[in-house]
């Protein structure tokens, strides 16, 4: 149970703070629920999960920060070039990293993505799933003035770009600033383009040290998401403790209410009018009702102290109370374990 909240909260995901899980146990919850499929515990379960991963994401930043090499590549392009609605990015390889990052790119809105790799075949393929066009690698060259940002991630062994032809390229955009992402180990693109005026480049390393910070950010947040989870566990388990109490409740209240209405069936109140009947009745449940009060509530408390099932038993001995009085509804039924739950 706990582990579900907490890998919805990205407490337990693969990548601290993964907001995707929390909508596909979103999902597997609704889809359970509208094929009939889940009960009442599952039902339950899912929705607390979902309530939880929500808290967490809105009370603390667990969240908030790139975590990966790729996505840090795409938010260090936002913080340079501001919105990227509207501009046009070039990936040049057509590998895992260039495939990521050009999902990222397309997901934070670039209009234009294109796709360069030295197998044409590789970068068209690529192209094709990201909505990107593909250019082999003179086009690439001949129009990188177009690229407002360009990220590299190839395995060649030499740079791939020099600074003449991204000199040329800023000539072309007069100027206007362009952004460079080398990811590739070892390095794609020549140190020294750096140098050239409005022009951007950052490296490997420049975006593991921000992956770095950022994760750090989301750890220390994560003590405040796992608090949250907690109190969510907490809670469920306290209801799932309690439907192990209620029905006994049921059940109880029901057997002294067929003892009342059977002493007043053998009793008769000859010489009682309807009036002094429906009196007497009234005083009957009102005496009931204050006599079962406190073993009630005292019931439900015990729920949660692990000493609520000997309550339970001892009272369905005491006052012989069958399994199926008040409702009492099998495991099969209801998917509610018997035993106490622990968080």
């Amino acid at each position: 149970m706990k582990h579900l909240l907490g890998v919805a909260s990205g407490l337990d995901s693969m990548i601290l703070g993964e907001p995707q899980i929390a909508g596909q146990v979103k999902n597997a919850g609704a889809v359970a629920m509208e094929t009939g499929s889940s009960k009442t515990f599952l039902n339950r379960l899912f929705r607390t999960a979902v309530e939880a991963s929500k808290r967490a994401r809105t009370e603390t930043e667990i969240g908030v920060g790139a975590v990966s090499v790729s996505f840090a590549a795409v938010e260090l392009g936002k913080k340079i070039l501001g919105d990227l609605e509207g501009r046009c990015a070039l990936v040049i390889g057509a590998g895992e990293m260039s495939e990521l990052t050009a999902k990222h790119l397309v997901d934070n809105g670039v209009q234009s993505l294109l796709v360069a790799s030295r197998t044409h075949s590789r970068a068209q393929e690529l192209a094709e799933r990201v909505n990107g066009k593909a250019l082999d690698w003179q086009d690439a060259m001949n129009n990188l003035h177009q690229a407002d940002m360009v990220i590299s991630s190839t395995s060649a062994p030499l740079y791939i770009l020099q600074k003449q032809a991204v000199a040329e390229a800023m000539q072309k955009r007069r100027n206007q600033s362009m952004f460079f992402i080398d990811i590739a180990v070892p390095r794609d693109i020549d140190p020294v383009v750096g140098d050239l005026y409005n022009v951007f480049l950052y490296d490997i390393d420049d975006l593991q040290s921000v992956v770095g910070s950022n994760l750090q950010k989301r750890q220390q947040e994560a003590e405040k998401a796992t608090t949250i989870v907690e109190a969510a566990a907490d809670a469920f388990a306290s209801w799932m403790n309690s439907l192990a109490v209620v029905p006994t409740i049921v059940a109880l209240r029901r057997h002294f209410q067929e003892v009342m209405d059977s002493e007043l069936k053998q009793a008769k109140l000859q010489g009682f009018s309807d009036e002094q009947r429906d009196k007497v009745t009234g005083l009957l449940r009102l005496y009931m009702n204050k006599l079962l009060h406190d073993p009630q509530t005292q019931l439900k408390a015990a729920a949660d102290t692990g000493d609520g099932l000997a309550y339970v038993d001892a009272l369905r001995q005491l006052f012989d109370l069958r399994q199926d009085d008040g409702g009492v509804v099998s495991r099969d039924e209801s998917s509610v374990p018997a035993e106490r739950i622990e968080n």
